[in-house]
């Protein structure tokens, strides 16, 4: 398994926010406002026997307008992706739809909101769920960021995974038209 961190890429320029003049001071590189590109790479990697890197997730994204934005516009890169790699793809706000989804093999994107995982926005892979537990890898992660005392003891880690009930991540998912972005071979 090959997992795509975005903290390994702060020397990868990503002009996002370009509908509003470009990047926020300090936030223009993958490892500072790239989860989501991350996040399909991740996807691609697990699901099919090719790469996805990074570099070419930018260009993708930038070619495309979905750099417009802050961030990655995940409506706009993840059937662009899905389309490339033979990936079937939908969004979805149903968290049951995720867990079956995942239980059938399939990978998730979860767009996040402010809590456990991040401040601002933030993507994450659902690569799995059982026991009322969804398996993460979370593209931002680093040993302490789930030291804070806010999100102490409300994951548990076995590095680079990061377990958290499906409460707590459906809870924090950010209020979109799409909650989640769903993605499984095709057959």
């Amino acid at each position: 398994m090959h997992y795509t961190n975005q903290k390994q890429f702060s020397h990868l320029r990503y002009n996002h926010n370009m509908a509003n003049g470009g990047p926020p001071e300090g936030r223009n590189t993958v490892a500072t406002s790239g989860c989501g590109l991350c996040s399909l790479c991740n996807v691609v990697n697990l699901l099919t026997v090719k790469h996805l890197f990074v570099e070419d997730c930018v260009r993708l994204s930038e070619e495309n307008g979905a750099n417009l934005g802050r961030g990655t516009n995940m409506r706009i890169l993840a059937p662009i992706i899905a389309d490339m790699y033979n990936i079937d793809y939908k969004g979805t706000t149903e968290l049951n739809e995720v867990i079956t989804h995942l239980q059938n093999g399939g990978q998730a994107i979860a767009h996040m909101g402010n809590g456990v995982f991040c401040e601002r926005g933030h993507f994450i892979n659902l690569i799995s769920y059982a026991d009322g537990e969804f398996c993460v890898l979370d593209p931002g992660y680093s040993p302490e960021k789930f030291q804070r005392d806010d999100r102490k003891d409300k994951v548990h880690i076995n590095e680079p995974f990061v377990y958290c009930n499906a409460e707590l991540l459906h809870s924090e998912t950010r209020e979109r038209p799409i909650k989640y972005y769903l993605f499984k071979r095709k057959r």
